[in-house]
């Protein structure tokens, strides 16, 4: 009986499962590599089982991930290095975002901002997308690119 192992590089990473959500099979990524280059992927293969993690500070339960690279050949060097992985989630293109600070809890449900035209102040009622580096994305009547948005001053 023979058995053999693959030799094709791949990266595997433990994530929390709160955040596998954010990550299944074809998932781009972009791998630093460590010399500092930067090598492009996807998820091949996302664990269904959760285990704690290898960290005894960290117990939290996490899930395998393995990532394959697009171009192998040219991801050379050790065998076994500490990497990082940038996920790229759910990525939209052509929309409308305000800072999250610009949203109001409306009084009968929802969300909407503080529209500033002509020096006037109205409330519009939006629509909520995907949340990314402190901005939200909006959609709704009334609301088109370039409108000033109230922001609550702290």
């Amino acid at each position: 009986m023979l058995s053999t192992t693959g030799s094709e590089r791949v990266v595997t990473f433990a994530l929390e499962v709160s955040e596998s959500g954010s990550v299944k099979v074809g998932t781009k990524v972009s791998v630093v590599l460590p010399d500092g280059s930067s090598a492009k992927g996807a998820v091949s293969s996302v664990g269904r089982s959760a285990e704690p993690g290898d960290d005894p500070q960290d117990k939290t339960p996490k899930i395998g991930v393995t990532v394959a690279f697009d171009d192998p050949d040219k991801v050379g060097g050790i065998d076994q290095a500490p990497v990082t992985v940038n996920l790229t989630g759910e990525t939209r293109k052509a929309v409308l975002t305000v800072p999250v600070d610009a949203l109001l809890a409306l009084a009968d449900g929802g969300f909407g901002v503080q529209v500033v035209q002509h020096g006037k102040a109205r409330e519009v009622k939006v629509e909520l997308g995907l949340f990314g580096q402190g901005r939200v994305e909006v959609s709704g009547g009334g609301l088109r690119e370039g409108m000033k948005v109230g922001v609550p001053k702290i």
